[in-house]
């Protein structure tokens, strides 16, 4: 639009918006806006791939926030726990379809234009279609992502070594399953982690982590496996992938009479040399009388003349630290289990156990650490999307294929042929430019007349 026919279309408020709105509208139209969308839509997924999301891991979220009490509550006020849920990464991606969109309708009529005039097949042609291809490539994606949503589940589950877990909704931590997905769709078999094994480099960081699991399929086992980070278990359409580890130190708790109120392995969380944990025993007593505790896990305590400090990620020496909480543990209240509520305790002990040993509470209470065992974190998906997303991950890989190779490879082929054309023509110029030539030179120069 001319300066005179904005300035004419903004003489009215009707005009003046059509008018902006049309320029918003080209500006999300273009490639490069696309392209800035697209980036946003790829930085918030690498950031779901960094921090824990709550939607299935909502014990390590737990403990990502106990341990960064600084940073934690920032992002989780950003919702960066929660990428997938967040309006950012909706937004971002609706406006990045609708300028695919626009895209693809924009270049499938002048397709189809040229296709209705019978104009040639070109390179320019054979381009256009390979991008076309290229953006409606993005839409199957979106189907296959949509379909296996609806049409699967994702799952998360901590088994502690030497347990099983059982394909069925019950048995799941954590659970997403789509609106076309029935319970009585899961496979119904045994997965058992027959052992788990973890090796650590010098400053603690993971070198490898391993799940030995066995597979029994109405009573017989079928497959016997090692799962780790890039080698995923799959059964019957589910696939059981390595997510998480951890320690599972067991804990007994026992009365002042010498009942035992609880004696359970316990899941702690975050970094190998020192993690979270929460304890809670409504057992303990009535309301008011209840007990829960916040705990950390060392699995190598390093034992100084002041002070303790955690060590390396190897069981050297174990020790379970407690800060004891008495009171209403408000079991009848919906919580994270992950998450203990002290609004309604208070604390009154704080202190430490070794493996094998056993401390004395205040009231007669005893806290004993009998036993270190492991855990694996498994990430079970059934999801019938992915050959429909590899089906555009094809087209996406050949449309570019087509627009940045083949179409200018046309281009080269069109022009060598139109060279090759036009020598005869340039040969038969040449001739007659040199006949004429010629026939200029035979011709005799004008004589004097006599005089």
């Amino acid at each position: 639009m001319t300066s005179a026919a904005r300035r004419g279309a903004e003489r009215t408020p009707v005009g003046a918006v059509k008018y902006y709105l049309m320029r918003e509208w080209k500006t999300l139209a273009r490639m490069r806006t696309a392209i800035i969308l697209l980036g946003i839509v790829a930085g918030l997924s690498v950031i779901a791939t960094l921090l824990p999301q709550k939607a299935l891991q909502p014990e390590k979220a737990s403990a990502y926030l106990q341990a960064h009490q600084t940073l934690g509550p920032v992002w989780d006020q950003l919702g960066l726990f929660s990428v997938y849920e967040s309006w950012p990464l909706l937004i971002a991606a609706g406006l990045m379809y609708i300028s695919l969109g626009n895209c693809v309708l924009t270049r499938g009529r002048a397709l189809y234009r040229r296709w209705r005039m019978k104009l040639p097949r070109n390179h320019q042609f054979i381009g256009e279609a390979g991008s076309l291809v290229f953006h409606l490539s993005f839409f199957v994606l979106l189907a296959g992502i949509l379909y296996g949503k609806a049409a699967g589940f994702t799952a998360y589950v901590n088994v502690v070594e030497g347990q099983s877990v059982v394909e069925a909704r019950p048995s799941y931590d954590q659970i997403e399953e789509g609106l076309l997905f029935g319970a009585d769709q899961h496979k119904g078999y045994e997965v058992r982690v027959d052992r788990f094994n973890a090796s650590y480099y010098s400053n603690g960081k993971p070198k490898e982590f391993v799940s030995h699991v066995e597979v029994f399929d109405q009573g017989r086992k079928v497959i016997e496996k090692d799962i780790r980070v890039n080698d995923y278990l799959e059964y019957r359409g589910v696939k059981f992938y390595q997510a998480s580890y951890g320690w599972a130190p067991v804990i007994q708790v026992t009365d002042p009479k010498g009942n035992k109120v609880f004696d359970s392995p316990v899941n702690f969380f975050g970094d190998p040399q020192l993690q979270n944990g929460i304890l809670k025993v409504p057992a303990a007593g009535p309301p008011g009388q209840q007990l829960g505790a916040l705990m950390f896990f060392a699995p190598d305590l390093q034992q100084g003349a002041s002070a303790s400090t955690a060590g390396t990620a190897n069981p050297n020496n174990p020790a379970v630290l407690f800060r004891f909480f008495k009171g209403d543990l408000q079991a009848n209240r919906t919580q994270n289990v992950n998450e203990l509520d002290t609004t309604r305790m208070s604390q009154f002990w704080t202190g430490g156990v070794l493996m094998g040993q056993t401390a004395i509470l205040p009231g007669g209470y005893q806290v004993t650490f009998p036993k270190l065992l492991k855990y694996t974190g498994l990430q079970a998906t059934d999801d019938p999307g992915v050959p429909v997303i590899w089906f555009s991950f094809a087209l996406m890989l050949g449309g570019l294929m087509v627009r940045l190779y083949l179409a200018p490879l046309l281009q080269t082929r069109e022009a060598r042929l139109r060279r090759r054309a036009a020598e005869p023509a340039a040969r038969v110029a040449a001739a007659v430019a040199g006949d004429a030539g010629r026939q200029r030179t035979a011709v005799p120069a004008p004589q004097s007349p006599p005089g």
